[in-house]
């Protein structure tokens, strides 16, 4: 026998479906919009770790020509124990100078695209919340739909 508590009267029947299929429109969107930020976020950190090692290549290249010029005894490494703090700091000094110098478009370019990366992992984020929440509430509709069948 049912219980007269749970069944739905065909109005509010109507009305719920009503929501569920709004809900489920929602969610639709929801999972687009997350498989879209899925995606950006994918492209913006390759972007990224692109050009990050281009800027990490452009520094070894530049700490190679430093050494070849210390041992010929000239440059700012000349003279320079590779285990000194001296040594240490003239490299880190070396790497800031072309970041502000040769290297600066490239560096730049690698700050922005971290930003960009950055963002695009937020927005991701938050589209899986949305999802997530969305399909919660789906759930949760079924579920009371079932139970007032």
């Amino acid at each position: 026998m049912n219980n007269p508590f749970t069944i739905l009267p065909a109005n509010l029947l109507r009305q719920s479906l009503g929501e569920a299929e709004d809900i489920l429109s929602q969610l639709l969107t929801a999972a687009q919009a997350l498989a879209d930020a899925d995606e950006n976020h994918t492209r913006a950190k390759s972007a990224a770790n692109a050009v990050a090692e281009t800027l990490a290549a452009a520094e070894v290249e530049l700490i190679v020509a430093a050494e070849t010029q210390a041992q010929a005894g000239d440059g700012p490494l000349a003279g320079l124990a590779k285990t000194s703090k001296a040594y240490t700091a003239a490299l880190a000094k070396l790497i800031n100078d072309a970041h502000a110098g040769e290297l600066a478009e490239l560096h730049a370019n690698v700050r922005g695209l971290s930003v960009v990366a950055e963002e695009a992992t937020i927005a991701a984020d938050r589209a899986r919340t949305l999802y997530s929440s969305y399909r919660h509430a789906s759930d949760l509709k079924a579920a009371i739909l079932k139970a007032s069948l």
